[in-house]
């Protein structure tokens, strides 16, 4: 989740946090893995009164993970904490005063690892202050693919 705090008409400052947890068993052997992340940032929007809002924005935070792989009498557990850092270009174009569209592009930087991500998301206003989210992105060099929902208030 996150939290966005205009500073100015064309200045929004971000902070966000992020927690995962994948669990699993494989033969014998169970896996689990923590992801958490905080971080922050500024977005520059270059035109706040159109339909079309083209924006560019950074963030940099840290990301932790844990990995645990344990048998019945043993355990291996491998923790990272990592800088990250990203840079985001994209348009938000308002369909309607009720749906908005984002593709995206952004450069990922986490440690020594780096990607390109391709995202679409939509927001749906169900009233002035309560939304619903759809998005979906690809990570270029994994060929990773994600897909969430979400639900906000603006205020």
């Amino acid at each position: 989740g996150g939290i966005n705090l205009p500073v100015s008409q064309n200045v929004d400052a971000s902070v966000s946090m992020f927690f995962a947890k994948i669990e699993g068993d494989n033969g014998g052997f169970g896996v689990e893995i923590t992801g958490k992340k905080i971080s922050g940032g500024i977005k520059f929007h270059f035109s706040p009164d159109s339909r079309i809002n083209p924006f560019m924005g950074d963030q940099v935070g840290f990301v932790t993970t844990e990995e645990v792989v344990s048998l019945p009498q043993f355990r291996l557990s491998n923790d990272e904490d990592n800088f990250a850092f990203n840079v985001r270009c994209g348009l938000e174009a308002d369909l309607s005063d009720q749906i908005a569209v984002r593709p995206t592009i952004t450069y990922v930087k986490v440690d020594g690892a780096d990607d390109f991500i391709a995202g679409l998301s939509m927001n749906i206003w169900f009233s002035e202050s309560f939304f619903g989210g759809l998005a979906t992105s690809y990570g270029f060099d994994e060929g990773d693919v994600s897909y969430s929902a979400a639900f906000g208030f603006g205020f």
